[in-house]
């Protein structure tokens, strides 16, 4: 039910998406320990809490730290609160194939080419970027 909260908030209707967190923190002790972390990570970035986001996800990682769905928020907030670095570490991790195939989808292709940017790597950021236009 989480990624069911996850498409709605996705969607911009971030109401409808807090009220199934809610809903599942509610019965958290039903969880597995890393989908507490998951969860957790959600309810904090919904609220704004970044630092606190990056706490459950680093919390997260040590249970799966080959996750790419870990990795990708992990970057996600460490780009979007000026670690560009951080991000781009994440991101490449596995290498831009791999993310691709694992992560599908433009998103984090479009992040890891933001963090490059902001780092001033732009031929590599242009080089992430029609990769992208590949899958």
């Amino acid at each position: 039910m989480i990624w069911i909260a996850v498409s709605y908030n996705n969607q911009g209707q971030h109401a409808r998406a807090d009220s199934i967190f809610e809903l599942i923190n509610e019965h958290r002790e039903a969880l597995p320990l890393f989908d507490c972390f998951l969860l957790d990570y959600f309810i904090a970035f919904n609220s704004g809490n970044r630092a606190k986001a990056m706490q459950f996800l680093k919390k997260a990682e040590k249970l799966a730290p080959g996750n790419y769905y870990i990795k990708f928020f992990i970057g996600l907030i460490a780009r979007g609160q000026n670690f560009p670095q951080l991000a781009v570490d994440n991101y490449t991790a596995f290498g831009y194939e791999r993310m691709a195939e694992n992560l599908r989808g433009f998103m984090s292709f479009w992040d890891l080419a933001n963090a490059l940017y902001m780092l001033g790597e732009y031929e590599e950021a242009l080089d992430v970027i029609h990769l992208s236009r590949q899958h």
